[in-house]
């Protein structure tokens, strides 16, 4: 049985109902949990546990028990395509690293905040606004009860901005793209 596509009002309805708020206020959520490359655990729950609360049927999925993916769904009707978004946990530097940044404990690179119409923070723009917006935008279809026909999938991944093990940078903190964003 093929599945009705949703009308321009019904598509309307849905775009109406976004909200800005929600997305600025997970942005800066995601924003303000420090997850640089290696340390992506308490943001991977975040996620997990909001994909959860939406009933997105989130999974951890991953090599290593501290690093882990989180992939949820929003099933369809079996009948059309499946739609993934996709974007990294990690964000660029750890406090602690001044081998690479001179000023790595600066809040940019570890805290989120807004200035009138504008936010800030380094997780923010890469890559935790990205998600809120794609987030928001998944609960907001999941809200409006329409069925698409194919599945929406959501990934949150470790490892997009890692360093690869060498020297006195052991694995499995340092290792990147083969624990996630591969």
């Amino acid at each position: 049985m093929k599945t009705k596509t949703p009308t321009p009002q019904e598509i309307q309805r849905v775009v109406d109902s976004l909200s800005a708020d929600a997305v600025v206020a997970l942005a800066l959520a995601l924003g303000n949990i420090d997850s640089p490359a290696g340390h992506e655990r308490e943001a991977a729950e975040y996620i997990y546990h909001w994909m959860d609360e939406r009933s997105f049927e989130p999974r951890k999925v991953g090599l290593l028990p501290e690093r882990f993916n989180v992939v949820g769904r929003m099933r369809g009707a079996g009948d059309g395509p499946t739609l993934i978004f996709n974007s990294h946990m990690d964000t660029s530097v750890a406090a602690d690293e001044h081998w690479s940044t001179t000023h790595a404990a600066d809040p940019i690179y570890h805290k989120a905040w807004r200035e009138g119409e504008f936010l800030f923070g380094n997780g923010v723009c890469n890559d935790k606004g990205a998600m809120a917006a794609w987030m928001v935008a998944c609960d907001t279809i999941r809200r409006s009860g329409l069925k698409l026909a194919g599945d929406i999938l959501l990934t949150a991944v470790v490892g997009e901005i890692g360093l690869e093990p060498v020297d006195e940078y052991p694995a499995p903190i340092f290792m990147a793209k083969e624990v996630g964003t591969r």
